[in-house]
């Protein structure tokens, strides 16, 4: 036991700050006094107290970041919590903040979404690889979706066509139009495909699906084309 000489309260040891570990000596007072006499001289000397922590604050810049990352992390819980409680406090503060700072660091916060964004890519490729290794059956069921999808926009396009095409069509030669398309694109290297002349389906008018409204032509100049202009087309 020990008696404090500020407050004159007799306390355990274990309420005395030590003044050398090796020795064991104690300060005379209490740990309550010490803190009670530190908080009065802050106040009293909050301004220079400031000033000086601003000082080594920016000669050990990063040291002082390392001490307040590990405070943070240390105290994780808290942390999250008080900043929650600022926040819901004071969110207008927050606000304008954050708009201040994006301001500030428009080209690092953009170069941090360009890696992030990249690093997320690869996180769900390597995640998806992960997944389907495990489940493989959801392959083949993926699979089977896709495939129905193709199935089911394939034979509208054949209906459509179905319905489009004259009784006085020739199979022969339509059949003969897209082996050419196939010759083309083996022969020149570039993509070809057998375009319908007046587009099968536009707000103007509707094409036949016969061998005279079919040309062969490279698959550029038909994405281009699309169904928005023919030759002779109505203005």
């Amino acid at each position: 036991m020990k008696t404090c000489s500020r407050c004159f309260v007799e306390k355990n040891e274990s309420d005395f700050y030590k003044k050398s570990a090796a020795t064991g000596t104690l300060y005379p007072y209490c740990k309550e006094c010490a803190k009670a006499a530190g908080s009065a001289h802050y106040r009293a000397n909050k301004e220079r107290h400031l000033a000086n922590s601003k000082k080594w604050r920016d000669e050990n810049l990063e040291k002082a970041r390392a001490n307040e990352q590990a405070l943070r992390e240390k105290n994780r819980d808290s942390t999250r919590a008080n900043y929650r409680r600022y926040t819901m406090k004071n969110p207008e503060i927050v606000k304008e903040r954050a708009l201040k700072y994006r301001e500030k660091n428009k080209e690092v916060l953009a170069e941090k979404s360009k890696k992030y964004d990249a690093k997320r890519k690869e996180w769900f490729r390597a995640y998806a690889a992960r997944y389907r290794l495990k489940n493989p059956e959801y392959q083949k069921t993926y699979a089977t979706i896709n495939v129905a999808k193709l199935n089911a926009k394939s034979r509208k396009r054949f209906a459509l066509k179905l319905g489009a095409t004259p009784e006085w069509a020739n199979p022969f030669f339509i059949e003969e139009a897209y082996c050419l398309a196939q010759l083309r694109t083996k022969i020149t290297g570039i993509p070809h495909e057998v375009d319908h002349i007046v587009p099968l389906q536009s707000k103007i008018v509707c094409g036949l699906h016969c061998e005279y409204n079919l040309q062969v032509i490279p698959s550029l100049s038909n994405r281009s084309k699309s169904n928005r202009y023919w030759p002779n087309m109505p203005i």
